[in-house]
């Protein structure tokens, strides 16, 4: 069984919504996830005013969670479902190795 470092970015106006389904979610809460915000640079960002166009950057939150293929593969069917018309994105790396430096 791989396991995949998933991160989602989305608008900060998410960050409920987004933080309730990872929580109602069982396999996110029992892996737990991490929730910061971010600020994103680059050609490919939708800038949604001009005051961020000036700025050069949009506010966002990103969540990580490490998950199972298949979990990963629910937890995806389960947000584009309770909210199909949310701008997320979404990555997920294959983990190599993990681990704690140091661990006693």
């Amino acid at each position: 069984m791989t396991s995949v470092l998933l991160t989602l970015t989305a608008p900060v106006a998410l960050e409920e919504q987004l933080t309730g389904l990872l929580s109602a979610h069982e396999p996110s809460l029992r892996a737990g996830f991490r929730v910061s915000d971010v600020r994103c640079h680059g050609e490919n960002v939708a800038y949604r005013d001009v005051f961020e166009q000036i700025r050069g950057y949009v506010r966002m939150i990103e969540l990580v969670v490490v998950l199972a293929e298949r979990d990963m593969a629910e937890l995806l069917a389960l947000l584009a479902k309770e909210l199909p018309f949310a701008e997320i994105s979404y990555r997920a790396t294959p983990i190599v190795r993990a681990g704690r430096l140091n661990a006693t």
